[in-house]
């Protein structure tokens, strides 16, 4: 694994498939099935669910729309209905397509009222896809129509298994960046951030940025900054 600054760690280090995705057999059960239903993923920022949104569209064609800023009814009509109607074909069959909905609790209440509609009408051509941070911000008359899947640990079981891979995660780019460390601090600077793994890759790319060699327990809280984003 090389290391460079030319990439941003969270991209660069963004699971490309379900197998380099960090989560419970719960979860990659679900997942493995493809998209048979309309799935809701939620839970804590920089779990993998915009991540696992990519992966599971990666065989369809795909519309991506981060419903906390295009939240309006307008997004419905203009972008997702005429993307539905449209025919996508493959091997002269139609092909399922996929409308990947990120933030969907920063959407409106007229958007969630005329979504219902929306996912009815074209249950036959597409699956809808979506993630959010605050599943009670979405209406129960919207998750009843999605498979709802929680990306945070459930049990003690799933946050150890959780910790072990994301050190495991960890330890692979400390290691590629040249960056020493003792078992004991690692453990800590996964744990000081859990389960936000944006925010470790984020730090990660701050101490390969400003040359920093040794984790220790004086910077592993430092964070990425507007200057180490401006000198990337």
């Amino acid at each position: 694994m090389s290391v460079t600054l030319q990439q941003l760690f969270t991209e660069k280090f963004r699971p490309k498939d379900l197998n380099q995705l960090i989560a419970p057999e719960r979860i990659k059960n679900e997942l493995n099935k493809g998209l048979v239903q309309n799935l809701l993923l939620y839970g804590s920022a920089g779990t993998g669910k915009t991540s696992t949104l990519f992966i599971l569209s990666k065989p369809h064609t795909t519309l991506y729309i981060n419903a906390s800023s295009e939240r309006g009814i307008d997004t419905l009509r203009d972008k997702i209905g005429k993307f539905c109607s449209s025919i996508s074909l493959e091997g002269g069959r139609e092909k399922l397509k996929c409308v990947i909905l990120d933030e969907i609790d920063g959407a409106t209440a007229e958007f969630f009222n005329a979504f219902k509609a929306s996912m009815e009408k074209y249950s036959n051509v597409a699956r809808f896809i979506a993630s959010c941070n605050y599943i009670q911000k979405v209406p129960e008359a919207i998750q009843s129509r999605f498979n709802c899947i929680s990306y945070d640990a459930i049990n003690t079981e799933e946050e150890n298994f959780l910790i072990e891979e994301y050190k495991k995660r960890t330890a692979l780019i400390l290691n590629a960046a040249k960056i020493t460390y003792t078992p004991e601090i690692l453990d800590k600077f996964v744990r000081n951030d859990f389960p936000d793994m944006r925010s470790i890759l984020n730090k990660l790319q701050s101490f390969h940025l400003q040359g920093i060699k040794e984790l220790n327990a004086k910077n592993f809280n430092i964070n990425f900054d507007f200057e180490d984003l401006y000198k990337l």
